[in-house]
């Protein structure tokens, strides 16, 4: 399996929402101080919520794997908009290519004061086409069964819930890939998505 997708890659999604613009990009190693000081802003119940278990911040080797995108084929995303003239991360996302088994897995977060704002249903959309350009027939996740807002967000974009195979506190994501239920990947977002070069 390859470890680089230049059709993945180079590639940034340029969404219309309810914010001015919402741009979600590739992570780079520049990246890194931007995507901790995201995971350092987290409520700590989000954090908990995002990486399964409680964390104030990603290691070292974490952050190193995340940035370099396409190492392992695992990829990070930012998700930013423009406050006061400046531009500020209000979500992230990493996805994991598992092409042996036609699946993309992956996990989100969003910055506390912007819930509500489409921003997450943005970011899994990017996913899905991202997901769908690389031939992957499902998006797979693990969520904390407490964990509502992501649940609720997870049905409001597809996705089937079951239980985990392994551990009792967590449920199963599942959702296959809008291109391979003959309509385009989130067609929910028609209209709002276009993609621009890097």
């Amino acid at each position: 399996m390859r470890a680089d997708f230049p059709q993945t890659t180079a590639v940034a999604d340029t969404l219309r929402l309810s914010l001015p613009r919402l741009t979600i990009r590739i992570v780079g190693p520049a990246d890194a101080g931007l995507l901790q000081g995201h995971v350092r802003g987290l409520a700590r119940a989000s954090r908990q919520n995002r990486f399964l278990g409680g964390i104030n911040e990603l290691t070292a080797a974490e952050l190193e794997r995340i940035t370099h995108h396409g190492a392992g084929n695992i990829f990070g995303l930012l998700a930013e908009t423009t406050v006061l003239g400046e531009t500020a991360v209000v979500g992230e996302a990493i996805y994991a290519v598992h092409a042996a088994a036609g699946t993309v897995e992956f996990a989100l977060s969003v910055a506390d004061a912007w819930h509500g704002r489409g921003i997450g249903q943005a970011l899994i959309a990017s996913i899905e086409l991202r997901a769908a350009r690389v031939g992957s027939l499902m998006l797979v996740g693990e969520v904390l069964r407490s964990n509502d807002a992501m649940l609720g967000l997870a049905a409001k974009t597809g996705f089937v819930s079951r239980r985990h195979p392994d551990e009792a506190r967590l449920l199963r994501l599942e959702k296959v890939v809008g291109a391979f239920q003959g309509r385009a990947p989130s067609g929910w977002l028609d209209g709002m998505f276009r993609s621009v070069a890097a």
